[in-house]
């Protein structure tokens, strides 16, 4: 058994040391920007600077359901993430059809908010999307599509949790920021595998008879 211990050691520092690397690797961001945690720490994603942030109740889908907003701008990197929780039932229980309806009003919704934005500047822009296509981050599955904002490039992305679902809009507003995008979206990990706990009677909104 003696025989083994050596090698055996010597081993298992170096996959440490490796493994150590590779971690290093994962979390090393651009220069300026930061890793951020909402309060509640539900999630950690890589922004370009630290994010302002909002929350609304959905009362129209929900009685119960909220959304919290953060929105970050840096380096010509514009990325904005929607926290849906307080959901009204399980979302592995939501249809194909309702997480694409979730999807598609939020992004629009976030998307509107920012031509809004760009319009007060003077910026009158249209927003295109590309195909949508299955995508999974951090062990959560969801879906996502290349989006134009005028002649600016940028992505929009779903995830869902066990009892919350996450949205993403980026855009870049130059090439460099571009090529950032991928940095930030691939960066979130939902902190902790929370188990979905419905409120005593909370609600009886049906999501697919009650459309976004």
């Amino acid at each position: 058994m003696q025989h083994f211990r050596i090698p055996f050691i010597v081993a298992l520092l170096l996959f440490t040391a490796i493994l150590a690397s590779a971690q290093t690797h994962r979390i090393s961001l651009p220069e300026g920007w930061l890793n951020f945690t909402p309060d509640g720490g539900s999630f950690s994603l890589a922004l370009p600077a630290e994010p302002t942030g909002s929350e609304e109740t959905m009362s129209e889908v929900s009685q119960n359901m909220k959304a919290a907003y953060y929105t970050s701008m840096g380096n010509d990197l514009l990325v904005v993430v929607g926290d849906l929780y307080n959901l009204p039932r399980p979302p592995e229980q939501f249809s194909e059809a309702e997480r694409r309806s979730i999807y598609t009003n939020f992004r629009d919704g976030l998307t509107r908010g920012l031509i809004a934005s760009l319009a007060a500047k003077g910026l009158k822009l249209n927003t295109t999307y590309g195909d949508q296509k299955n995508v999974t981050v951090d062990r959560l599955e969801g879906f996502e599509q290349a989006m134009t904002v005028g002649r600016y490039k940028g992505r929009a992305r779903l995830l869902v949790a066990s009892d919350r679902i996450y949205i993403f809009c980026a855009v870049a507003f130059s090439d460099s920021a571009g090529r950032q995008i991928d940095a930030s979206l691939n960066s979130f990990q939902e902190i902790g595998r929370r188990k979905y706990t419905p409120a005593a009677l909370r609600d009886v909104a049906v999501l697919s008879e009650r459309p976004f």
